[in-house]
Formats: C-alpha cells, sequence, structure tokens
C-alpha cells in the first residue's frame, strides 16, 4: 500500500499537466492496488486513456464514474460524464449506444438548474451529432441557443465553441461570409490556457471542416498550422493528431507534394481504427483519389471500398473511376445521382462533382448539358469568392467552350484560372489548366505560347507522374475543325474516313452508337455531303485523314 498511493498522487499531478501517457500509465498502477474508487479519478483515467487512443478503456472507465455519480445524486456530473461515454461510442461508430447516452444525459439534466454543463451537451446533443440528420436551420438554431446560454452563464470557453459552431453552421445553411466571418472571430479567441484542450481540439477540427468544404485553402492551412503547434505541445492527442494528419494530407495533394501522403494516411489508419472510423473513412477517400490521379485503378477500386465500409461517400471518385475505364454511361449515372444531394454548405464538394460532371459529359459529347452545369459551377463560385471552386469554374468553362469550338471564348477563364491555380500554389491543378490553355493558343495560331504551356504542364504531371484530367481536350490535336464542325464531329468525320463502321467509331469515342448516327445526319448538311463516301472525299481533300 506504500507504493499505491504515490501512485494515484502520480496519476493526478500528470493529468493536470496534461501529460496523459504518463497518467494513464499511472491511473493503471493505482487501479492494480485497488485505489481507483473515485468518480473523479476514474473520469480522469477515461480522458487520459482516450487522448491516448484507448476508446475501450474510456468507455468502461467513465461509464463507471457515471453509475457512482448518479448513486451519489451528483446528476450534473453524471450527465457530463454520460455525454462522454456518447461521444466515445460515436466515435468508434456505435450509433445505437451513442444516442442511448446522449439521451440519458439529456434527461438527467431537465433535473438540474441550467449550467455550463447543459451548453456542453448541447453542443454534443444538437450540434456534433446532430449533423448528419438535422437540418442545416436545425443545427443553426441549437447553435444560436448555445451561444445565448453560455452569455447568460458567462462561461468564455462555451462562448467560443459556440461562436464556432454558430459560424459552422451559417455556412451549412449556405451563408458563407457570415460563417467565416464568425469563425475568423472565434479562431483568434482560442486559447489553450483556459480553454480544455478537448473543446479546443473541437474547435480547431469544425473550423478546418468548414474551410475544407467551402474550399478555402488560405484559412484551412492558417488554422492547420495552428492546430498543430498546439499539438506539437502536447504528448499525446491520437484523435486530433490524425484528424489533422488527413486535412494535411489533402493540403499536400493540392500543394503536390504527393509521395507524403501515403505515409502519413497509413499512420493515421492505423492508430484510429479503434477510435474514429469516420476520420478513417476520410483517410481513405484521399487515398483513393490520389491513387486515381497516378493511374492506379486497382488501387484506388480498393481505397473507395474501404472508406465506403467506414461510411464515407466515394461516389465522385467512383464516377471518375467509371470515366477512366471509358464506361461513360455509368459515369454519368453515377455522378446524377451524387448531384441530387444538394447541400448548401459543401461547396467544394458540389463543385467537385460539377467538374466530374462535366468531364463526363464532354466525354459523352453532350455539350448542351456540359454548358448548364458549368454556368451552375459559375454561379457556385459567386458565394465565396476566396474558394477553390472559383479556378475551378474557370478551368471547366475553357474546357466547355474549347469543347464547342470557341477558343477565344476559352482564353480568358483559362488564363485566369491558370493564375489563381498558381497562386493558389496548386501545380497539378495548374498544370491541367494550362493543357486547356495550350490547346487554345495552337487553335487560334500562336504557336510559341501554346508549346510554352505545354511545356509547363508536360513537366509537372512527369514529376507527379499524374495523369491530366482533360486528357480529352488537352492532349489531342489542336487545329480548328472545318465548316463549322464541331470537336467530335470532326472525330467522328476522320475514323469514318478512315473506313470504321459505326459501331467501331462508338467504340473508339466511347459513345453510343445512336450518337454516332446523330453526329453524322449533322456533319453531312454542315459539308453539303448526302453519303458516306461523299463525306470521306471531304475528308480526304481537307487533309483530316
Amino acid at each position: 500500500m506504500a507504493t499505491a498511493k504515490p501512485a494515484l498522487d502520480e496519476a493526478r499531478a500528470a493529468y493536470r499537466q496534461g501529460d496523459w501517457p504518463a497518467a494513464r500509465e499511472a491511473f493503471s498502477r493505482a487501479a492494480q492496488d485497488g485505489l481507483m474508487s473515485a468518480p473523479e479519478d476514474l473520469v480522469a483515467a477515461a480522458q487520459a486513456s482516450w487522448w491516448c487512443g484507448r476508446a475501450g478503456e474510456s468507455v468502461r472507465l467513465v461509464a463507471r464514474a457515471h453509475r457512482q455519480l448518479l448513486d451519489a445524486g451528483r446528476l450534473e456530473e453524471a450527465a457530463s460524464a454520460a455525454s462522454d461515454v456518447a461521444m466515445y461510442h460515436l466515435l468508434l461508430g456505435q450509433l445505437p449506444l451513442g444516442s442511448g447516452w446522449m439521451n440519458r444525459a439529456s434527461r438527467l439534466l431537465r433535473d438540474v438548474p441550467e449550467s455550463p454543463t447543459h451548453g456542453y451537451v448541447a453542443f454534443y446533443r444538437d450540434v456534433e451529432y446532430n449533423l448528419p440528420q438535422a437540418s442545416p436551420e436545425g443545427v443553426l438554431a441549437a447553435a444560436r441557443g448555445i451561444v445565448a446560454l453560455s452569455r447568460r452563464q458567462a462561461d468564455r470557453a462555451l462562448a467560443l465553441v459556440a461562436l464556432v459552431a454558430e459560424g459552422y453552421a451559417l455556412a451549412g445553411t449556405g451563408r458563407v461570409p457570415q460563417g467565416m466571418t464568425l469563425l475568423d472571430d472565434a479562431m483568434v479567441g482560442l486559447d489553450a490556457e483556459t480553454m480544455s484542450p478537448e473543446w479546443l481540439g473541437n474547435a480547431f477540427c469544425m473550423a478546418m471542416e468548414v474551410a475544407e468544404r467551402v474550399g478555402d485553402v488560405a484559412r484551412m492551412r492558417l488554422w492547420l498550422d495552428d492546430a498543430e503547434q498546439w499539438l506539437d505541445s502536447l504528448p499525446a492527442a491520437v484523435l486530433f493528431t490524425g484528424a489533422c494528419r488527413v486535412y494535411r494530407a489533402r493540403l499536400w495533394q493540392l500543394s503536390g507534394e504527393w509521395e507524403r501522403v501515403e505515409p502519413a494516411l497509413d499512420r493515421t489508419c492505423r492508430e484510429l481504427r479503434e477510435l474514429c472510423q469516420e476520420t478513417v473513412g476520410a483517410a481513405w477517400l484521399v487515398r483513393g483519389e490520389l491513387r486515381l490521379l497516378t493511374g492506379d485503378r486497382p488501387g484506388a477500386e480498393t481505397a473507395f471500398g474501404e472508406a465506403h465500409r467506414r461510411g464515407a461517400d466515394p461516389q465522385l471518385g467512383l464516377a471518375l473511376l467509371q470515366l477512366d475505364r471509358g464506361d461513360v454511361a455509368a459515369a454519368g449515372a453515377a455522378v446524377r445521382t451524387a448531384l441530387l444531394h444538394g447541400a448548401e454548405g459543401h461547396l467544394h464538394q458540389r463543385a467537385r462533382l460539377l467538374t466530374a460532371a462535366i468531364r463526363i459529359a464532354c466525354a459523352a459529347d453532350d455539350l448542351a448539358e456540359a454548358q448548364r452545369r458549368s454556368e451552375e459551377l459559375r454561379e457556385l463560385g459567386s458565394t465565396w469568392p476566396q474558394s477553390l471552386v472559383v479556378p475551378l469554374a474557370g478551368t471547366a468553362a475553357g474546357a466547355v467552350a474549347l469543347a464547342r469550338g470557341a477558343p477565344a471564348e476559352a482564353l480568358p477563364p483559362l488564363r485566369a484560372a491558370c493564375h489563381r491555380w498558381h497562386e493558389l500554389g496548386t501545380p497539378y491543378e495548374a498544370a491541367c489548366s494550362r493543357q486547356l490553355l495550350a490547346r487554345c493558343y495552337r487553335a487560334l495560331g500562336d504557336r510559341a505560347s501554346a508549346e510554352l504551356e505545354e511545356d509547363a504542364a508536360a513537366k509537372v504531371l512527369a514529376r507527379l507522374r499524374a495523369r491530366p484530367a482533360w486528357p480529352e481536350l488537352g492532349g489531342r490535336a489542336t487545329a480548328p475543325t472545318p465548316a463549322g464542325l464541331t470537336r467530335r464531329e470532326a472525330e467522328v468525320l476522320r475514323l469514318l474516313a478512315a473506313g470504321l463502321h459505326n459501331a467501331d467509331i462508338a467504340a473508339t469515342l466511347t459513345i453510343s452508337r445512336r450518337t454516332v448516327e446523330r453526329h453524322l445526319s449533322n456533319l453531312y448538311p454542315k459539308l453539303g455531303v448526302g453519303s458516306r463516301s461523299a463525306a470521306t472525299r471531304y475528308a480526304v481533300e481537307h487533309s483530316l485523314v
């Protein structure tokens, strides 16, 4: 017994100092000597285990503390412990258990005078836990209720967390400028000296999630740098470190540091496999997207499957995977169903879906659909001008104009997009836009400018070992089409003149046979001919084959 008491004192001291590995080890020694009976020690031991990534231990310890607090009539503390159990279960993906414990926490607080605990439990219950199933307006109302409660209770930490929640919810309703203003205000007020680390981590994660959703790379980088600096001061923070590692991997993907992505995500998946399935699913999504860019189709398919198993939505990646396989119809169906989910606050994800839809429509030669989606993407960019959506829209607008045979119209949005991608430090996206810009220059007779852009793009794509995003536009011949033919009509004419039958033309261009027939019926009048043989003679006479 002489050594047990010092072990408990050591554990408590380590916990107060935020040294969770040391606290967990000392609490474990104290438990072996039978001294872990006070609910306060059980809660502290549970939190130390949680910071170390031991969710199973945390659940057992805090559930035991809850029972003791409940038996002692300490209802507010019992409710707080119940909400901790709920969140541990929810992180593990155990939704029924998490819901049951959250309901218990709410029920207990009904018999307790209002306190900051009501606000913290409401944050978990009505904001963080409620996000997947509640309407954005409902989450916003809940967040504003927590703001009001924090003012009544004069709890500064709760007020900052509530401000982050309100900014998060405003962005989720589509009011991005208002939401980002509140987040800017909240983030400069975060203070590791006065806020508990779990709530500081929650604030960082929510703010970075919003920045990612709206495609604000500058804020995402800034807030991630601050979060990583804070995490470097902690001896252990497995969950928050893993989440930040996924955000960092996304930024590395944007900045062209692709060799760093997979090792970081490997570590995240190992450390969080028993702690947070949502973050592991997000890590697998990033892996799948990067593998697809480098042409690793089987690896991408595996990654998207792993992401789906953990509750993440890989539909965008699967649509692009189908396009990469040449199955344009399947790719179009996948992206259309994905676009039916119109979450207003997810600007960047919707923009990426729209960009995929435009690529697929161009591959199917459905230029009316490509134009309609391009206009929707441009309108989306007006929601938040600092977003990645803006250069995405410019690149897509240029691609569609090129597909319509209008290089002069394509030139301004592509030049602006290339400039913005360069400012953002995103070499892959810049290279893909440069390829399209080169095609514009070549079509307009500016050979020197075209070669300059082509060389710059080729060097980046070679370094990254990446496939271009617009191969059907960026890598093809760029001479103006004759007789007012569209790009695809000219391709059909060349293949017809080469002796291919309609079925073979359809297979070569990954379009339907009926679409080939429609192109032929459109191009014959433009050429002033009425048969395949006459069209072939025209192609030969005009050096198209």
